[in-house]
């Protein structure tokens, strides 16, 4: 066997390992250029309270993500025998719990409000239902794309939504409406960074879910942490 056919395969995932790495960097300069310069621009026309709600609906907006994903992205990542039966269980199951925490985060604004003792609160979570709900959607578009470690198209996605947000929010504060202006433009960043996802590796479930394969997962999971477990000790 000649030795350079050997190294080829090797030496093309380091030349995409490499590519990913760029990319990821690239990304990450003009999301974080996008970020600050949107930011100074909000905050000399903004009050520091709306920061406050702004910071409030960044955390809750993370923890509702984490839910809905239900760890699909790293699983469907991880799995050396990945089917299509896998995608599409993982995909119905993301939409059933995006649903039902779009249902919840609506219904429960209120009381959400109520205890943190902020009255702004109630009309901002609700606007960032639907968005949630197509980020949580795009979870199995994301797994691909990671998968192929197609990493220029993750980094579109990234600078996408800050410039869907910069963009938003700055068209808010020129219609008068201030105090719409970042949940404003966070709802656009999350519907831009899904949409671009989703335009990139579209996917729709031609299949049933496979309760099968939804029990591989959760012992998959479940095994996860217990090495975890087990490496702390």
């Amino acid at each position: 066997m000649n030795p350079s056919h050997a190294e080829r395969p090797e030496s093309g995932i380091w030349q995409a390992f490499a590519r990913g790495v760029r990319n990821n960097i690239l990304g990450e300069i003009g999301v974080q250029l996008v970020r600050i310069g949107g930011m100074v621009m909000l905050a000399r026309a903004l009050a520091p309270s709306d920061f406050g709600l702004f910071r409030v609906l960044i955390t809750i907006t993370t923890i509702v993500i984490i839910i809905n994903e239900f760890g699909v992205p790293d699983t469907l990542v991880q799995r050396h025998d990945l089917r299509a039966d896998h995608e599409s269980t993982a995909a119905w199951a993301n939409l059933a719990i995006t649903m039902c925490t779009a249902g919840l985060l609506y219904a429960g604004a209120p009381l959400i409000a109520r205890a943190m003792a902020m009255q702004a609160l109630p009309p901002a979570l609700r606007l960032l239902c639907i968005p949630l709900a197509f980020e949580g959607f795009a979870s199995v578009s994301t797994a691909r794309l990671t998968r192929r470690l197609d990493f220029a198209r993750l980094a579109m996605a990234e600078v996408s939504a800050e410039l869907a947000f910069v963009a938003a929010a700055i068209a808010l504060l020129v219609m008068g409406l201030p105090r719409w202006s970042l949940a404003g433009g966070l709802a656009a960043r999350l519907c831009a960074h899904a949409l671009t996802l989703y335009s990139a590796e579209p996917y729709l479930p031609h299949g049933k879910p496979s309760r099968r394969a939804l029990s591989a997962r959760l012992c998959r999971r479940c095994s996860d942490r217990k090495a975890a477990g087990q490496h702390l000790q």
